[in-house]
């Protein structure tokens, strides 16, 4: 069944001009206080993917396209969990209270309670007091109930996380680590928090990763079966075993992962492990200060070697 609900979005193509940040937040470029946007988040988010680096490189044209062809960003979610939307809603006139003060007024008492007291306290604690509708001047208020989209909170993190912890990280990131589905998730909602709060990207570079799949290239999954557990590997085979496999794949694409290919990354080991005992045990005695052969006495294959290294 599906009805009709309001929501709340987030426009990316109207012009807002940027707040006064904090003390904090003025001290990290590329921040300049009362600052006047002139774009909108879609054409700032375009203009700032062709400045980040993208790993693999087609990340860059993906990113790009999901931005060309959304005008707007649903940002509520009708659920009984999760970070409230701090809104009011005026009980006579039903006009809706969203001044970034009064969100700001919120904010502080989330800080010392969390979030937990939009649902433990009343609208009269959560307001300024003495606070009226500035429509009908009544004081009678309901909260809102809808939820900020999970992705809003993890985009967020760009402020939340790079700005409050001094000197250890800074604004933007070096680098946003994720699988290929974050297109759609926090690399997307990082941007234009990122843009929203500074103007720029969150990040310098995006590294994508792909998935560990079975030895089919089926998504590994428990209830099937095919799942290649790491530990597993480790007692069967030992730790340099998972570590060969690591470095042999390509990151960047879908990994297979099964006994028979693990089997073919031991016969490797094998070998690298057999080829170093022997060239060791050659080596056993070997004084370089009295053993080492001047290079134009040198055979000419070892002379080649040498040069090849």
């Amino acid at each position: 069944v599906f009805r009709a609900t309001p929501q709340w979005f987030v426009s990316m193509d109207e012009v807002h001009s940027s707040t006064t940040p904090s003390a904090e937040a003025a001290a990290t470029p590329p921040f300049q206080e009362g600052s006047l946007k002139t774009k909108g988040l879609r054409q700032q988010a375009l203009a700032e993917i062709e400045k980040v680096k993208w790993h693999p490189t087609w990340g860059e044209g993906r990113m790009a396209n999901m931005f060309k062809g959304r005008p707007d960003w649903c940002v509520s979610r009708q659920r009984s969990w999760g970070v409230p939307i701090p809104v009011f809603y005026c009980q006579d006139c039903d006009e809706p209270v969203a001044d970034p003060k009064i969100v700001k007024h919120v904010a502080d008492i989330f800080a010392v309670e969390t979030a937990d007291a939009w649902y433990a306290r009343p609208e009269s604690e959560l307001l300024p007091d003495g606070y009226k509708c500035l429509k009908c001047n009544s004081a009678d208020f309901r909260k809102e109930t809808d939820i900020l989209d999970v992705w809003f909170d993890s985009g967020s993190s760009c402020v939340a996380v790079l700005e409050t912890r001094g000197d250890m990280l800074r604004f933007p990131a070096d680098v946003y680590l994720e699988g290929g589905d974050q297109y759609r998730g926090w690399f997307n909602s990082s941007l234009s928090c990122g843009i929203a709060a500074h103007d720029a990207a969150p990040y310098k570079q995006i590294i994508t990763h792909g998935w560990v799949v079975d030895g089919e290239g089926k998504k590994q999954s428990k209830s099937v079966g095919n799942v290649t557990a790491p530990q597993e590997i480790i007692d069967k085979s030992g730790a340099e075993i998972l570590r060969l496999w690591a470095s042999a794949v390509d990151y960047t694409e879908d990994m297979r992962c099964s006994d028979e290919i693990l089997s073919r990354v031991v016969d490797a080991y094998r070998k690298f492990r057999n080829t170093l005992r022997y060239a060791l045990g050659n080596l056993d005695g070997f004084d370089p200060a009295t053993d080492s052969v001047p290079e134009n006495e040198m055979l000419d294959i070892d002379r080649w070697a040498l040069a090849g290294l």
